[in-house]
């Protein structure tokens, strides 16, 4: 796994269970089941290059 890591975006379907593994600097995103055809993202940024990532994404994406 940690090759993997090294060379790029991971996705994880049940995170929780590699939780010790991970980088301690990452972008964590949770995917809610809303409705049949709704989902609800939320982004946890973890160290400073993933806070500047969310902020210029948050910036884009609300303006603010």
């Amino acid at each position: 796994m940690d090759a993997m890591i090294t060379e790029g975006p991971m996705l994880i379907e049940w995170p929780e269970r590699f939780r010790p593994l991970l980088p301690e600097e990452r972008l964590w995103i949770e995917l809610e089941h809303v409705a049949d055809e709704q989902r609800q993202l939320r982004f946890l940024a973890h160290g400073r290059r993933y806070d500047a990532l969310l902020n210029q994404v948050r910036q884009v994406v609300v303006g603010a």
